[in-house]
């Protein structure tokens, strides 16, 4: 087995996916707090004694709809007297946008008109910037001059003790938790209608079908043109151990799917699932349910012996009761999440022993509504976007024993992009960017064309947070 010739597909095939993403794309979400410095040197100004300066600028934006934004900023000026304006804002491109500012009347009764082009990457927002600076009552010009700007996006900025349950516990860890456990659970189902045998799984002494002529791929449609239903039950256990946004919570999540072969190669689904989570919020003495309903087509082909292609794409309706302050002050709230993932997937075989690897891609995104908190101390809550961009890669080693198959997984996790906390003032959570998940399971075959699997997980190397899974699956073939 040429083991760099394995790995190389999937890496190619992640490589594609981004490029794909970004092609796709429309614009980034850019909502949030925009802080960093203006480098400015004045091309002409009625006192020659400003030539140049650096100076804290703040770029708040929000109301992002298509390609428009509202934008508000704020800074220091160079005369030692501080300015703001608001503006909206528009994208030029995928990247760039464009903010052009009338600033009102200044402490010093200045007017500024200020023309911002800038590049989004991510978090950092850089660009330049020109200035018309006019003596009140904007009749005279004084100055104009250009320069530079650099900024960072703080991501949501958060007090946790004042702080409602989900202004920490929405964020982008809670958001891999709950997506993961249902990407991994409908691609799972996906290969075990991919890879044959009894029940859509693999079994010993029989051919397997990504790795021999003999299979699906061939033209053996006996078992896999038939409709096949599917279950699956997962609970998760998880908490963040950081002293100032402490929580631990635990997650039931039920998925039934169905599914049939249009072709040969191909397989085309649904799947429906239930969640329900509850989470003790000990940074603000508080507690948090929600529970709601997924929707997620899925799909899979076999593109030769060794390589098949995985997908899927959800939607979930969630409902959040949520206090704190011990129970004095509540809120409830609807959250719209949406997620797509996309893999690519290899298997072969050496006597009994089975291997198999995946990379591929996921984003997601979910989108709190503003609500308000009943009580003594509460407050109104806007609106809250947690976005998450991942790439993984993995594998499994499986052992073929007659009608049962023991195997292990291991999958690296880097989130290219996610929202995160910082918080108002001391120490701040490290808001990781990469783990590693560690699995453990087995698989039986059923003569009756059922299938069972069950799988213990771990979330390894994201500092203050931990998350453990146990999962059970069964699959039937008509």
């Amino acid at each position: 087995m040429n083991f760099n010739h394995f790995l190389r597909g999937p890496v190619l095939f992640a490589a594609t996916l981004l490029m794909a993403q970004g092609a796709l794309a429309t614009y980034p979400d850019i909502t949030g707090t925009w802080t960093g410095t203006q480098s400015g040197q004045d091309d002409w100004c009625a006192d020659s004694n400003l030539e140049s300066w650096t100076e804290p600028l703040t770029v708040i934006i929000s109301s992002q709809s298509d390609g428009s934004f509202q934008a508000v900023f704020s800074t220091s000026n160079g005369h030692g007297t501080t300015s703001s304006g608001s503006t909206t804002g528009s994208f030029e491109g995928p990247s760039t946008i464009d903010m052009d500012f009338s600033q009102a009347p200044s402490s010093d009764g200045d007017t500024e008109d200020i023309w911002i082009d800038a590049t989004i990457s991510g978090d950092t927002m850089t660009g330049t910037y020109q200035f018309d600076e006019f003596s009140h009552p904007g009749s005279v010009l004084e100055c104009y001059g250009h320069g530079t700007i650099s900024l960072t996006r703080n991501g949501s900025t958060v007090n946790p003790v004042t702080a409602p349950s989900s202004a920490v516990t929405s964020d982008a860890n809670a958001l891999i938790t709950v997506v993961s456990t249902a990407t991994t659970t409908i691609g799972s189902r996906v290969q075990s209608a991919l890879r044959g045998g009894v029940g859509g799984f693999s079994r010993a002494g029989m051919s397997y079908m990504l790795s021999t002529p003999s299979g699906m791929s061939a033209g053996d449609d006996t078992t896999f043109k038939n409709p096949g239903i599917w279950g699956s039950y997962a609970y998760s256990d998880f908490d963040n151990d950081f002293s100032r946004t402490k929580y631990d919570g635990d997650r039931n999540m039920i998925f039934f799917g169905a599914d049939f072969a249009p072709r040969d190669n191909m397989v085309l689904g649904v799947a429906v699932g239930y969640e329900d989570t509850s989470i003790d919020t000990d940074f603000n003495q508080g507690d948090l349910d929600a529970d709601g309903w997924t929707i997620a087509p899925y799909f899979g082909m076999i593109l030769n012996e060794t390589w098949s292609i995985d997908a899927n794409l959800g939607y979930s309706d969630i409902d959040t009761d949520q206090d704190r302050s011990n129970g004095t002050i509540t809120s409830d709230f609807d959250t719209d999440r949406w997620f797509i993932s996309a893999n690519i997937n290899g298997f072969t075989s050496y006597n009994k022993w089975l291997f198999s690897g995946r990379a591929g891609l996921l984003n997601a995104e979910s989108d709190d509504d503003s609500f308000t908190e009943t009580g003594v101390g509460g407050q109104n809550v806007d609106s809250n976007r947690t976005t998450l961009t991942q790439f993984n890669i993995g594998g499994e080693v499986g052992y073929a024993m007659g009608d049962f198959e023991p195997y292990v997984t291991a999958t690296y996790n880097y989130d290219f992009h996610a929202t995160d906390i910082k918080l108002t003032a001391g120490p701040q959570p490290s808001n990781d960017d990469d783990d590693i998940l560690l699995g453990v399971g087995f698989r039986y075959f059923n003569s009756d064309n059922l299938s069972i699997s069950a799988q213990y997980d771990s979330r390894r190397g994201r500092s203050d947070f931990d998350e453990e899974t146990f999962s059970i699956n069964a699959r039937w073939d008509f």
